[in-house]
C-alpha cells in the first residue's frame, strides 16, 4: 500500500463520438465507423478525430486482435473512470507488484490505485530503476514485471529496459501516461511518440484512443508479454483517455487461460502440422543416435520452461551428452555434474567453445545463436557443418520462437516450441548410451590444457585469479561457509 495526495482535477467524459477509422473486419473490409457490434466485432488501431496524430499501418501487424479471440465476460462496467479500470484489469490478471514513478500524465491512475493493498507499489529514484527492476522481478518470480510512468522522460526512460527485455525473452509490460488526445502533435508538454520509439524493441506497442477499448487493449497486452517466446509490450495511455468516465456498458475481456472452441478448420491445420512436427522430431532423435561427437547447448528457454532443466538433465544422462550453457542459460544443467561444459562463448570456457567446433552434432535447446557465442558465422562449428553436409550430423535448433531457427546459422533440422513440450516429445525417440570415451576424453584434454596455461606463481600478497576461484569452488562442494 502506498499514499498519495489525490488531485482535484474535475473528470473527463470520453468522446465516444465515431472518429474516422480502419477497421479491421472479419471480412477484410473497412468499416466507416468504429462501434463494437456483432457485424463489426474486431478492435482496431483507430485514428483519433484528432488530426494531429500520426499512426503507422504497420504499428499492428504482428499483433492484431478482435474481441472474439480475446472474448468477453458478461461483467459490463458504467461509471468507472479509465483509471479504475486499469486497476480492475491488472487485479484480474493477478498483479501483485508494480514498479513505477508518478507523473501528472499518469495521475488519474494513481488516483485509483494508490488505496489499493491488492499489490505492492515500489517507487524508484528514476524510471529506467523501474525497467531494471520489473525485469529482475520477471525474470525471478515467472511473472510478468509492470512499470506504470508517466510521459515524455517517464517513458523514455523505460527504453533500455524494454530492449533488454526484448533480447532476453522477459515478460515486461510499461504502460504510460500520454498528453490529452488533443494535444497530441502540438508538441504539448512532456510529449514523446513513444510508440514509434518503442517499435523495435517491443513485440507490440501501441496507444489507447478510446476509452471503451481500455480494456481489451491491457488484456491483450498480457496476452503478448506472455504469449510465445516472451518479451516486452509498450501500452500509451492519454490522460483524458485514463480520467474519462465510461458513459456506456462495455463488456470486460476474458483471461487468455478461458478455453475457447476451436474453429474445424484450424483443427486440422493443427493435426497436419502436428504430423510434421512429430516427423521431424524422429529425424533429430536420428542424428542423436547416429552423432559421436554431439554437444548439447542450453539457452533461457531450458530455464524459462517449467521442466526445461529437468527434461535437459534426462536427455543429457540418457544420450551421454557433454552440455554448455549461455549467460542466461545458467542453472539449466549441474554445473558439478561431470558432463556440464559451463558457460560458452567470448566470457565462457575455452572448451566448451573447443567442443562446439569439433562437435558433429550441436543441439541447440532455447538458444539464439548471439554473435558472442558464434564469433565468425562463417567460421562456427566447421565440424557440424560437415557433418550436415554427410548427412550425419549438424545443427538440431529447439526454440519456441519460428523467427530465431535459421536466423543465424542455418538448422540441420529445426522444431519449434516450448522446450518441455519439444523435449517430452524427443526422449522417447532417443536410444540410451553409456559413456562416449574418446569424446569426454578429447574434452577433458582441452579443460587441463585450458588450466595449465592459468597456472604460475603469484607475487608475494596477491591472489591470482585461477586461486580464489578454486577456493571458492571448494567451499562449494564441501558446503562450509566461507571465512569471515
Amino acid at each position: 500500500m502506498f499514499e498519495l495526495q489525490q488531485t482535484q482535477e474535475p473528470q473527463l467524459e470520453a468522446d465516444l463520438s465515431p472518429p474516422t477509422s480502419h477497421s479491421i473486419l472479419p471480412s477484410n473490409q473497412v468499416s466507416s465507423a468504429h462501434e463494437y457490434n456483432s457485424e463489426s466485432y474486431c478492435i482496431s488501431h483507430t485514428r483519433h478525430s484528432n488530426p494531429n496524430i500520426n499512426y503507422h499501418e504497420s504499428d499492428f501487424d504482428n499483433h492484431e486482435f478482435d474481441i472474439e479471440s480475446v472474448g468477453i465476460e458478461q461483467t459490463c462496467v458504467v461509471g468507472m473512470t479509465g483509471g479504475e479500470i486499469f486497476k480492475e484489469m491488472i487485479q484480474r490478471h493477478k498483479v501483485d507488484v508494480i514498479f513505477g514513478y508518478p507523473g501528472g500524465a499518469v495521475m488519474p491512475i494513481f488516483d485509483a490505485i494508490y488505496q489499493s493493498t491488492d499489490f505492492d507499489f515500489i517507487l524508484p529514484r528514476h524510471e529506467q530503476g523501474a525497467g531494471h527492476m520489473a525485469e529482475g522481478y520477471a525474470r525471478a518470480t515467472g511473472k510478468p514485471g509492470i512499470v506504470l510512468v508517466t510521459s515524455g522522460p517517464g517513458a523514455t526512460n523505460t527504453v533500455t529496459a524494454l530492449n533488454n527485455a526484448f533480447k532476453d525473452g522477459t515478460p515486461l509490460l510499461v504502460f504510460s501516461g500520454q498528453v490529452p488526445t488533443d494535444a497530441v502533435g502540438s508538441d504539448a508538454f512532456q510529449e514523446m511518440d513513444i510508440v514509434s520509439i518503442t517499435r523495435p524493441c517491443t513485440k507490440w506497442s501501441a496507444m489507447v484512443t478510446d476509452i471503451k477499448f481500455l480494456p481489451q487493449y491491457i488484456s491483450h497486452a498480457f496476452n503478448v508479454a506472455t504469449s510465445g517466446r516472451p518479451g516486452p509490450v509498450l501500452l500509451d495511455m492519454p490522460k483524458d483517455i485514463t480520467a474519462a468516465t465510461i458513459q456506456e456498458p462495455i463488456c470486460l475481456p476474458k483471461l487468455s487461460s478461458a478455453v475457447e472452441e476451436e474453429n474445424p478448420e484450424d483443427s486440422l491445420d493443427r493435426h497436419i502440422k502436428k504430423k510434421l512436427r512429430e516427423e521431424t522430431i524422429q529425424r533429430c532423435a536420428q542424428l542423436i543416435n547416429q552423432s559421436q561427437k554431439p554437444v548439447i547447448y542450453a539457452g533461457q528457454g531450458v530455464v524459462s520452461s517449467a521442466l526445461g532443466p529437468t527434461l535437459l538433465r534426462q536427455l543429457a544422462d540418457k544420450a551421454c551428452i557433454p552440455v554448455t550453457t549461455t549467460l542466461l542459460g545458467l542453472g539449466a544443467f549441474d554445473e558439478f555434474d561431470v558432463k556440464s561444459l559451463h558457460m560458452l562463448g567470448m566470457h565462457g570456457a575455452a572448451y566448451a567453445n573447443q567442443a562446439m567446433q569439433k562437435a558433429d552434432l550441436i543441439i541447440a535447446l532455447g538458444a539464439r545463436f548471439d554473435e558472442r557465442v558464434t564469433g565468425n558465422v562463417a567460421k562456427f562449428a566447421p565440424a557440424a557443418k560437415a557433418a550436415a553436409a554427410a548427412g550425419k550430423g549438424g545443427i538440431v535448433h529447439f526454440d519456441i520462437s519460428p523467427k530465431q531457427i535459421n536466423r543465424v546459422v542455418h538448422a540441420t533440422e529445426g522444431v519449434e516450441g516450448d522446450i518441455q513440450e519439444s523435449l517430452t516429445d524427443l526422449l522417447p525417440f532417443v536410444s540410451a548410451v553409456s559413456h562416449r570415451p574418446k569424446w569426454f576424453n578429447q574434452i577433458e584434454e582441452w579443460e587441463k590444457k585450458t588450466l595449465a596455461s592459468l597456472t604460475g606463481h603469484a607475487p608475494q600478497g596477491i591472489v591470482k585469479r585461477k586461486d580464489r576461484s578454486a577456493s571458492l569452488n571448494r567451499k562449494a562442494q564441501s558446503n562450509d561457509p566461507p571465512p569471515s
